[in-house]
């Protein structure tokens, strides 16, 4: 598993327990001490955008919709993804596919948002509906 991908399954059970952080917190926390030694890794935009979406749409167990992100294109890419694991979830084993799926087809590069989406899926941690 990813670095992204862990840091956002224990970002999401963090949110869970009281006193319950908000998701941007949750998220913080988590890079400062999963990339404790570079500020860049801990900033990067891809990976938190789209965890941060999946928590907007309120389709992470446990954290209700809410405007955590101004990320309009990562939040896109892991909303797109985890509909295309609903109606075929062995996507979650092939990236490159989930990937095109996402962005449709566009040659974009990927950048960690699939392993935040990919783990959450794997750990039961997204909604099905």
């Amino acid at each position: 598993m990813s670095a992204y991908g862990g840091a956002a399954i224990a970002a999401a059970r963090l949110c869970g327990k009281a006193p319950k952080p908000s998701p941007v917190t949750a998220w913080a926390t988590l890079m400062r001490s999963t990339f404790p030694d570079s500020i860049s890794l801990q900033q990067k935009s891809c990976p938190k955008g789209a965890f941060l979406g999946l928590c907007a749409n309120g389709w992470i167990t446990g954290i209700p919709v809410g405007d955590y992100t101004k990320s309009k294109l990562n939040r896109a890419y892991a909303t797109r993804a985890v509909e295309a694991l609903r109606r075929d979830p062995a996507l979650v084993n092939d990236l490159n596919a989930l990937w095109s799926l996402a962005v449709r087809g566009k040659s974009v590069a990927h950048n960690s948002q699939m392993h935040v989406v990919t783990a959450l899926w794997k750990e039961g941690l997204l909604r099905s509906q």
